[in-house]
């Protein structure tokens, strides 16, 4: 646990930009961060990616790991290495998405206690496609267990998805919506970037 608070408490970066990388399962989350990275590259600016690893979403505490991961390489970000960082998933999303029970929300809770782990993200770039989209683009890619996935539970975490932005909004967060409309997330790039200042 002491090895938690002292993650939590070296807080290196706040230079770079910090944008979360938020959408529904199969919309091209990855895909479009990684052509996001390398637009920017191409105009002289320093992105990191720090990528989800789907396989450790298959229990509450696989998915935990894998927020304390991706957390710990966020505030290990030094001033002036990188001028953006992307991040897939912000910690609420397991809570507020795919993950409801109580259980999960206590441990959450816990760690947000001890160093703001669920504090409101100030930048979300929220990607949206249609759950039939979405499902057939998990279907195609085959990623271990997204198959067997039917197309109401898209459909629910479409509607959740929703229902999470309008709360970051509310509690002052910026939320930069595009929506694919069918076609792939990875066209939305140029777009992104140019919301993002660059």
């Amino acid at each position: 646990m002491e090895c938690i608070i002292r993650m939590f408490s070296e807080d290196k970066r706040r230079a770079a930009k910090v944008f979360y990388i938020e959408g529904n399962v199969g919309v091209g989350k990855t895909q479009c961060a990684s052509s996001i990275c390398k637009m920017l590259r191409e105009k002289d600016v320093k992105p990191l990616l720090i990528e989800e690893n789907v396989a450790e979403f298959a229990s509450s505490c696989g998915a935990l790991k894998g927020h304390l991961k991706r957390e710990a390489q966020l505030r290990n970000v030094t001033a002036g290495e990188w001028d953006v960082v992307l991040v897939e998933r912000h910690p609420t999303t397991t809570l507020e998405v795919f993950d409801e029970s109580a259980e999960t929300r206590e441990l959450y809770d816990a760690l947000h206690e001890m160093s703001g782990f669920l504090k409101n993200p100030e930048n979300t770039i929220y990607i949206k496609n249609s759950p039939r989209a979405c499902r057939d683009r998990a279907r195609v890619r085959r990623r271990q267990g997204e198959c067997d996935f039917d197309e109401t539970l898209f459909e629910a975490w479409h509607g959740k998805l929703e229902n999470m932005m309008t709360k970051r909004i509310a509690l002052g967060g910026k939320v930069f919506i595009f929506d694919a409309f069918g076609g792939d997330a990875h066209q939305l790039s140029a777009s992104i970037i140019s919301c993002m200042g660059y």
